[in-house]
């Protein structure tokens, strides 16, 4: 295979892919063209189809899928602006903290 832009093969030792779930492949390479992932197939296999791109060998590293921190502090809109004014641990200490002990609810979340 020959492309004007190749990119390159990545060899760990471990791969976890999200599809199919609960598996870790081993022997396995990931090809990257242009930040993509083109192909996940047998280390032998990607070596075969894509022989003149270059290899990273990821020896005793993991592949996971990216992380993504999904958690939000939306109802902590309603308290912007609230002791903005103070350096992190004193604002959080003194005046995050023992606000939301009093009314953070439900009810408060919910809004």
């Amino acid at each position: 295979m020959t492309d004007k832009n190749p990119g390159f093969i990545v060899n760990p030792s471990w791969i976890v892919p999200v599809v199919p779930a609960n598996i870790i492949l081993e022997d396995h390479s990931l090809v990257i063209q242009d930040e993509r992932i083109v192909d996940l197939l047998e280390t032998q296999t990607a070596r075969q189809k894509y022989p003149d791109w270059p290899c990273h060998e990821l020896r005793q590293q993991i592949v996971i899928p990216g992380l993504v921190n999904v958690h939000g502090h939306a109802a902590m809109t309603l308290l912007r602006g609230y002791a903005d004014d103070k350096e992190l641990m004193d604002w959080l200490s003194n005046y995050i903290w023992p606000i939301e002990s009093r009314v953070v609810d439900h009810d408060f979340v919910y809004d």
